[in-house]
């Protein structure tokens, strides 16, 4: 089983949730700061390392087995020189203050451009912001 942190449209009740079958652990905040951003023309949710505006960002934890973390590797492409990098990073519970570890899906500066980062400076992505989401076509 893995630990898997998601902020963007893996979280319950937003576009991409049916994918994700894994079990809930609890509402987290990142120790170390990110960028998230919006990106794009679908304005995906995506954490960009070493990019400005940083904050701590807030989102939840969850617990995955290999299957579920193969799926979400596929849809994140991780494999692509675009895709998201999955990387681990340390993450605190809300409400307990207890720190663990846990994959995330980040990029890295050189694989965005910059004027396609339509929001930033986000510490959380909202039922607002995924109402501009669109899913990737999938051919």
């Amino acid at each position: 089983m893995y630990k898997i942190f998601v902020y963007g449209t893996l979280k319950r009740n937003f576009p991409n949730f049916y994918l994700n079958k894994g079990n809930f652990i609890d509402k987290c905040v990142t120790v170390e700061k990110f960028s998230l951003c919006l990106v794009g023309e679908r304005y995906s949710p995506c954490i960009i390392k070493n990019f400005t505006h940083e904050n701590y960002i807030i989102g939840e934890l969850f617990e995955v087995n290999d299957e579920t973390m193969q799926n979400f590797d596929l849809r994140e492409r991780i494999d692509k020189e675009d895709g998201y990098k999955k990387i681990q990073i340390q993450v605190k519970k809300i409400a307990s203050n207890e720190k663990t570890t846990a994959f995330c899906y980040v990029k890295e500066i050189y694989q965005i451009n910059t004027a396609d980062v339509y929001v930033s400076n986000l510490m959380e992505y909202t039922v607002n912001h995924s109402l501009l989401y669109k899913q990737r076509v999938i051919y």
